[in-house]
């Protein structure tokens, strides 16, 4: 077999495998790659990579944000309010943490906790337009369409 013929194989079998599921690269950084896969829909591969990324580092907020999440789209609510609670601590004058911790809330119907955690967003970042469009849906539910904001 040629030289050439051989790189050609060669060739060939490393672009099967890199898009065969389960053989993707890995990177060095277990924080990317679970955020990768929460894009991708691969929520327990994220959870795993963001746990690992949580013991590297236990105090980055957005390692427990989109730890958070990973959880919520698992349907671990309580994981995820925990998660998204800490990050929030850690990262005081970052509303997103607050408006996922709403978007938890308002998918469980519980508005009261919805609205707040959307006051503390927009405190955060007032009069953004998605937080005060996200607070004025939940007064809906809280008050009714004639009396919402």
């Amino acid at each position: 077999m040629s030289m050439r013929f051989q790189c050609a194989i060669a060739i060939l079998l490393a672009g099967v495998i890199s898009v065969m599921p389960g053989c993707r690269r890995q990177s060095d950084n277990p924080l990317e790659d679970g955020i990768s896969a929460v894009a991708r829909g691969d929520t327990k591969a994220a959870v795993v990579y963001l746990e690992q990324a949580r013991v590297q580092n236990p105090a980055d907020p957005s390692v427990l944000a989109n730890l958070g999440i990973a959880h919520w789209r698992r349907g671990k609510t309580e994981a995820a309010l925990q998660c998204l609670a800490q990050a929030a601590a850690l990262a005081p004058s970052d509303p997103r943490p607050h408006e996922f911790i709403a978007a938890i809330h308002r998918e469980q119907g519980r508005w009261a906790e919805a609205w707040n955690a959307l006051g503390s967003a927009n405190l955060r970042q007032p009069n953004a337009p998605r937080i005060l469009t996200a607070m004025a849906a939940i007064d809906i539910h809280r008050k009714g369409s004639d009396n919402a904001m």
